[in-house]
């Protein structure tokens, strides 16, 4: 005898804010990744020129963020920004 699994629909409703929770709580840390990142680069910007590398590091950064946040045109002029 096989047995089969068929969710109720608290079950499924359940599993949908769990699913939700944790879209909302992605979205809050890609927030504040991507403020704490934005914060960093005026620092850049404000003092004298910084190392090549953590242009690139930083730059890079924010353009993965802008592309899990979904802002793909965001991230790819970071892109841009880490090949100049």
């Amino acid at each position: 005898h096989v047995r089969t699994f068929a969710p109720d629909d608290e079950v499924m409703n359940g599993l949908a804010r769990l699913c939700l929770g944790r879209t909302l709580l992605r979205d809050e840390i890609l927030d504040e990744a991507d403020a704490v990142l934005r914060e960093a680069w005026g620092i850049f910007e404000r003092t004298p020129p910084p190392n090549r590398d953590d242009v690139l590091t930083l730059a890079s950064a924010l353009a993965d963020c802008a592309e899990a946040r979904g802002f793909e045109a965001e991230a790819e002029r970071w892109r841009q920004v880490a090949k100049e």
